[in-house]
């Protein structure tokens, strides 16, 4: 599948967004993702809000070695940063009940393969058509739009099934 690498972010306001929606629904056994990681902002963010184990998975070499470095926390046993292609790791899948990922740029094919891949709650901010009347809309804030609000969507895979 068609992959880019070039993408924003969501700022530390929509981080903080992203939490303030999560809260509502997560519980302390819980198991997280972001992938597509990036430098691992939203990974470390989950592991020190709530304390729950937090994964990031990421393509780009030189953004996982930085997210690595960068990665001052005390929550750093709750934080795990991988280097790795989702396609070829998704049995991670099953080790996690919430998923993110920030998916502007990403081939539909994708998206379509986590989904089928994985249960639980997914948040991204772009879905299928098909699939928009089962999705949830919020609003957070990134780097990439002048307006600065992007829509996040909730889905939760069993309504898919």
């Amino acid at each position: 599948m068609k992959k880019s690498l070039t993408y924003g972010e969501v700022t530390s306001t929509g981080r903080r967004e992203f939490c303030d929606i999560l809260k509502e629904h997560l519980k302390p056994i819980d198991r997280f993702i972001d992938v597509g990681s990036g430098y691992g902002k939203i990974t470390t963010e989950i592991a020190e809000t709530f304390n729950i184990q937090s994964i990031g998975i990421e393509i780009d070499k030189t953004k996982h070695d930085i997210a690595r470095k960068i990665c001052w926390s005390n929550r750093k046993s709750l934080i795990t940063l991988i280097h790795g292609d989702i396609e070829e790791n998704l049995d991670i899948l099953k080790t996690v009940n919430i998923l993110y990922a920030d998916n502007v740029t990403w081939d539909e094919g994708l998206t379509k393969l986590i989904l089928d891949n994985f249960n639980g709650t997914f948040y991204c901010m772009k879905i299928p058509y098909e699939i928009k009347k089962f999705a949830k809309k919020y609003d957070i804030t990134v780097s990439w739009l002048k307006a600065s609000k992007s829509k996040i969507y909730k889905i939760n895979t069993k309504d898919l099934r």
